[in-house]
């Protein structure tokens, strides 16, 4: 067997966005609240005034809304569906990484015996 050559790691950088509470992990009412709340302090400070309808979010109507919920739980049945398919590949990968994993094990004891001899 060669020595390997180690490779020197670059330190890792640093995002300039907090990885939690980033505006891509906000649930879309989160965001649109606080695209409402920016737009009311901008407004405020040009002047005008803070009503309580810059804050207001229009509500849906509950055709709407259960629709909203019908597609939420169409999308969790479907992901449901997907990874009952994906467990029979999913096992066999496993199976073959393990395999692999045994084959160069033995691999490696065979080429030591070897070169004991």
């Amino acid at each position: 067997l060669k020595p390997t050559r180690r490779l020197e790691r670059a330190p890792p950088v640093q995002s300039t966005q907090p990885s939690s509470g980033s505006l891509a992990t906000m649930p879309r009412r989160a965001q649109a609240v606080l695209a409402a709340l920016a737009a009311a302090v901008v407004a405020g400070a040009n002047g005008a005034s803070l009503g309580s309808a810059a804050l207001a979010e229009p509500r849906p109507n509950r055709s709407e809304w259960e629709a909203g919920k019908a597609e939420e739980a169409e999308a969790g049945s479907a992901a449901a569906a997907k990874q009952a398919k994906m467990a029979a590949v999913d096992k066999a990968v496993q199976l073959m990484e393990k395999l692999q994993t045994q084959v160069l094990a033995e691999g490696e004891k065979e080429a030591a015996t070897y070169n004991k001899f």
